[in-house]
């Protein structure tokens, strides 16, 4: 296990250091230990690294985004069956902190579309409006200080969301991406 976590540090500066993001998929059977990995390398990571874990989450709107719309209630701080005028205010909250002011207004119209606040435009529009508010919020917070990404079970996502998690570990358009994107799964994801 120290080899692997020593790779995930290695990771972790590197993405520090090059401002770019980096990926690392650990695959392995159930039980192997995936996830307590992933605690180990948390557990010592600095203090001022957040450390973000996407999971299901039972009030979003789309169980494809489950583990974005995770994030983003975590960051900013939703709960379960709260108004959606105090949802919206609250992503409004976290995009204002996170994102060029220019942008806050585009990124919480797409963020709301997780939690079922805005109106639904075609699938592709959808799937392209969440991946790009979910990539402005995480660039927003990886700029100046890096950033690990945690996506637990990614062997049971669906493509966009797969896709979203690998766009994520690709260097940002403009700026930074400080981030380490860590997905864990079964040996099944490369079916």
């Amino acid at each position: 296990r120290s080899s692997e976590l020593a790779i995930l540090r290695e990771s972790l500066h590197r993405a520090t250091s090059t401002g770019h993001p980096v990926l690392v998929s650990v695959l392995g059977d159930p039980g192997i230990g995936k996830s307590r990995l992933a605690d180990e390398l948390t557990a010592i990571v600095e203090d001022d690294v957040p450390v973000l874990v996407g999971r299901a989450r039972p009030f979003t709107d789309t169980a494809t985004f489950s583990p974005a719309a995770t994030i983003v209630g975590e960051l900013a701080g939703l709960e379960e069956d709260e108004p959606p005028e105090k949802t919206r205010r609250r992503i409004h909250e976290l995009a204002d902190r996170t994102v060029p002011p220019g942008d806050a207004k585009r990124v919480v119209e797409r963020l709301a579309l997780l939690f079922g606040m805005a109106e639904r435009p075609t699938h592709v529009s959808f799937v392209q409006d969440v991946q790009a508010g979910f990539v402005s919020l995480v660039d927003g917070l990886a700029r100046e200080r890096p950033a690990v990404l945690v996506f637990e079970d990614a062997h049971e996502l669906r493509p966009p969301m797969l896709e979203l998690i690998e766009r994520l570990g690709s260097p940002a358009r403009s700026g930074q991406r400080k981030a380490l994107v860590l997905a864990l799964a079964r040996t099944t994801l490369l079916d």
